[in-house]
């Protein structure tokens, strides 16, 4: 009796420990199958936002494509219209010129014509037979003399006569093939304009796509401390090519291609004085909130395309590139670890390497790197950090 009650104890604990296992091997299964299907999630999800961000970086890349394509119309509109100017100055010259050579010419056929008259009246009142037969040898040297001078004088005057109508031919040639040459010009800048136009549309619809694309705060702020460690990056290395050309230059004693920056060429002593590199609203002020905890570093001050961004002091370009969020940027550095900077912009005037003066134009005001209006990035840096502009700006 006792073994049997001992064989039906084994056999109930045997079952309890097959239903444990299987329920152990249940639910490991199930914990197996949540792990696959939350490690699947998480690989769908990091595939989604690597997805995502290079197709933000195709979108920024073809954003720098456009915004190079809108300055470099720019830049060919701008030496066009400097074209036009000089050619309709030398054609208002050139009219000048032939109205005043029209006169002269005028006033010589008015003497030639005279000198004619003189000397048919001389023939006709004084025969030479009458000369010839008079005993007055005076008189008639006087006459051969004053017929010599006529003579002369009607040479002369036929000589200058067409000297001018040369002159002026060459003249109306020339006005001829600057009207020619400035019509021309207006066709290309028609063109122009209008692959400009086109190229700004490309640029708009590139901007709503990366709009779209941080639609979202914290990619968007992501994106903003992005851009701000790139500007960093940037301006170190631009502050150690300076650096070592500085050294170069006081190692080598034949002179640079390039000027480096003397370092008594600083902004010391301008606070206040410094004129704006813009006239404009000030969009954004030094200081105040960006997005998040994100402060501007700069101002933006609001301009029309294409105005003159101009130099604050004298300096010298140790950047002029395309860079992610600020756009067609230039920098300038004035020695004494002070730069300034200009962002946003619809073309560089300057390459790096140039020396600039104060007031001297350095960009044209756009909205390159994504900007929804033509404005100005400016900043200012002294010893590697921000400071406030307006305490420089008169």
């Amino acid at each position: 009796m006792l073994k049997v009650k001992e064989r039906i104890s084994f056999t109930v604990c045997a079952r309890a420990i097959c239903s444990g296992v299987l329920l152990c091997l249940s639910i490991s299964t199930f914990a197996e199958q949540e792990l696959e299907g939350l490690q699947a999630e998480i690989n769908r999800q990091e595939t989604q936002i690597q997805s995502r961000r290079s197709e933000l970086n195709e979108l920024q890349n073809a954003l720098e494509t456009h915004d190079k394509r809108v300055a470099g119309y720019s830049q060919q509109i701008r030496e066009a219209q400097l074209q036009q100017q000089s050619l309709t100055a030398e054609i208002t010259s050139l009219t000048k010129q032939i109205d005043e050579l029209e006169t002269v010419q005028e006033r010589q056929r008015e003497q030639l014509e005279a000198l004619i008259v003189q000397l048919y009246r001389q023939s006709r009142h004084q025969p030479l037979s009458d000369l010839l037969g008079s005993e007055d040898r005076t008189l008639l040297d006087r006459m051969q003399v004053y017929t010599t001078y006529l003579n002369q004088a009607k040479i002369e005057a036929l000589e200058e006569l067409a000297a001018t109508e040369t002159e002026l031919s060459l003249s109306r040639h020339q006005l001829s093939a600057q009207q020619g040459e400035q019509k021309a010009l207006i066709t290309t800048l028609s063109e122009k304009r209008t692959a400009l136009a086109n190229s700004k549309q490309d640029q708009r619809d590139t901007v709503a796509a990366i709009t779209k694309q941080l639609s979202q705060d914290q990619r968007y702020l992501q994106e903003l401390e992005s851009n701000q460690q790139r500007l960093i990056d940037e301006i170190a290395q631009a502050q150690a090519a300076t650096k070592r050309a500085e050294e170069q230059a006081a190692q080598q004693s034949r002179p640079q291609t390039s000027t480096p920056i003397q370092h008594d060429v600083s902004l010391d002593g301008l606070s206040g004085k410094l004129d704006w590199p813009i006239e404009g609203r000030t969009l954004h002020q030094f200081g105040s909130a960006q997005s998040g905890q994100l402060r501007w570093k700069g101002m933006v001050i609001a301009g029309n395309a294409g105005d003159e961004v101009k130099a604050v002091a004298d300096g010298q370009v140790v950047f002029a590139e395309w860079l992610r969020g600020y756009g067609l940027l230039i920098m300038l550095d004035h020695g004494k670890d002070t730069m300034t900077l200009y962002g946003y912009n619809q073309t560089l005037l300057r390459n790096v390497g140039d020396t600039v003066l104060a007031g001297e134009a350095v960009a044209l005001v756009g909205n390159s790197g994504g900007q929804s209006q033509n404005a100005l990035y400016f900043q200012i840096r002294d010893k590697g950090q921000p400071i406030d502009p307006r305490k420089w700006l008169k």
